[in-house]
């Protein structure tokens, strides 16, 4: 069989399949010629490689995002679940403390206080918040901030105090107003819980909003 001759202008052609075609029947390519197939093949080869790699690197991370979120939805449900025991805790406990309560009335008196505990408006926790700040004289962005100095730690310790004690909101729902957790605001009605026991009889039942600040700005600044 002849030989077929390639001639060397075909250096710069992109129609690799003739050149392959030529070298399948036994066709002599310059070696300028073979040396570009190969130097395209190699192009294609590592292009290839190359696109696997990012593929292999994009289904990786997809993975990882996807098993985070699946860490991030699995510690949001136990948060929900341990602010809904808590709660459950904290309603149990004020049954129990309305219990008392209730021991040291006569019976027939009973339901009319719960109607009045029902029936009493209360304010809200936003309302609370600058009524604070405004008898404090410092601004709400202060009060809620990170700092601990005396100047805003009490103003803050008023606010979940009297939060507690005024509204039917949970420990949670207070303290999430000033950007904290449910442990910060019990230890802030802890310290507090002699105050208003204090208040509570000074004041009565019937003591509006501004009454409380007022009382308890005295005693934390007394």
């Amino acid at each position: 069989m002849t030989a077929l001759a390639i001639d060397p202008s075909e250096i710069k052609i992109t129609n690799y399949r003739s050149v392959r075609e030529r070298l399948m029947f036994g066709g002599s390519v310059p070696k300028a010629v073979q040396a570009a197939l190969e130097r395209r093949e190699r192009a294609i080869a590592r292009r290839e490689m190359a696109v696997a790699q990012i593929e292999v690197s994009q289904a990786a991370m997809a993975l990882k995002l996807a098993k985070r979120e699946e860490e991030l939805n699995a510690r949001a449900y136990r948060l929900s679940g341990r602010e809904k025991g808590f709660a459950q805790r904290e309603r149990a406990a004020d049954r129990r403390l309305r219990a008392q309560r209730g021991d040291q009335i006569k019976p027939e008196a009973q339901s009319i206080v719960e109607a009045e505990e029902v029936s009493r408006p209360r304010p809200q926790l936003r309302e609370i918040l600058a009524c604070v700040s405004r008898r404090w004289s410092i601004e709400i962005d202060d009060l809620v901030s990170k700092r601990r100095t005396s100047a805003f730690v009490f103003p803050r310790r008023a606010y979940y105090a009297i939060a507690r004690e005024l509204t039917l909101r949970s420990l949670p729902e207070i303290a999430r107003l000033c950007g904290r957790d449910h442990t910060t605001a019990l230890h802030h009605v802890r310290e507090a819980q002699s105050i208003i026991d204090r208040l509570r009889v000074e004041l009565g039942r019937q003591a509006d909003l501004s009454a409380w600040i007022d009382a308890i700005y005295r005693e934390m600044n007394g």
